[in-house]
């Protein structure tokens, strides 16, 4: 399937299982996990029903495959904007960025991600926020807290993570429900600015750049 990562659109080749996948991908995107069976997938996929069963139990199991390979390659391309970047305050941008690009480039992705609960086709009733690779983004975040970047007798990391991360999410939200019209990536600056600004007023030492 198509997904975004780091500046580059890759579409590796396709045998059954990834055809299948990627029409349950545009399925669950579309009508959500309840409202598709097996039949609307193999009709999408246009793969035999038999097929489908050679390679997947069930609807579920085709949903697992599905966030296991897209929080992988989200976790990938995370990692590399963190190691690209040296400053607390640019890997911040740059994560926000990569996040608002991804549903421009990839709305089915993130759809699939952001709309789609856990525990609909896993055992396991998680957020998508402790997922691997937003678990590396908060371990980061509290990292730069940890090295003076914001000061520390007032530093509450869970504000600070609601801060950084709450505006761009339910933006993101907005887009892929089609309230917001207009592409959200440009307006990336200026969602990185009022954010920034407003929590540097909060938390940050005085006189203190966060990229020092």
């Amino acid at each position: 399937m198509f997904f975004y990562t780091q500046n580059t659109h890759k579409l590796c080749e396709f045998n059954t299982a990834d055809k299948i996948c990627e029409a349950a991908l545009t399925l669950f995107a579309q009508q959500g996990f309840f409202n598709t069976s097996m039949h609307h997938i193999q009709k999408e996929s246009k793969i035999s029903i038999g097929a489908i069963y050679h390679h997947f139990k069930d609807k579920k199991g085709i949903a697992s495959a599905l966030q296991e390979n897209i929080l992988a390659q989200m976790d990938v391309a995370f990692i590399d904007v963190i190691n690209q970047h040296k400053t607390f305050e640019e890997k911040y941008f740059n994560i926000v960025k990569l996040l608002l690009v991804m549903t421009e480039e990839e709305p089915r992705t993130m759809k699939f991600i952001f709309h789609s609960k856990y525990s609909e086709y896993s055992d396991l009733n998680k957020s998508i926020f402790q997922s691997k690779p937003f678990q590396n983004i908060h371990h980061e975040m509290t990292s730069g807290c940890e090295n003076d970047a914001f000061n520390q007798q007032e530093c509450s990391i869970d504000l600070i993570m609601a801060t950084l991360f709450s505006l761009p999410i339910q933006l993101i939200q907005l887009r892929l429900d089609g309230v917001i019209k207009k592409p959200i990536t440009d307006r990336a600056e200026l969602i990185y600015k009022v954010i920034w600004d407003g929590l540097c007023s909060e938390f940050q030492n005085t006189g203190k750049k966060i990229s020092d």
